[in-house]
């Protein structure tokens, strides 16, 4: 399982750039949430797609299951 990692440790590399990670955020009225979140890179930093900035933790989605179930 992945490990959370503070936004203002590290933020997801170039490698990341257009992929989905979970973000963690404290919501104004709901509290802490977490969430799925695209990371776009940028000329400077990058930023997260929907929470922009806000997001305090980030973490790579894990691994897809090996077998995949048809639908």
């Amino acid at each position: 399982m992945s490990q959370w990692i503070k936004c203002s440790d590290r933020l997801p590399g170039d490698e990341l750039d257009g992929m989905s990670v979970i973000v963690a955020v404290m919501h104004c009225s709901r509290g802490p949430i977490a969430e799925t979140d695209v990371w776009v890179k940028g000329s400077k930093k990058g930023h997260f797609a929907f929470w922009t900035n806000t997001a305090t933790h980030w973490q790579p989605l894990p691994e897809p299951p090996k077998e995949l179930i048809n639908v």
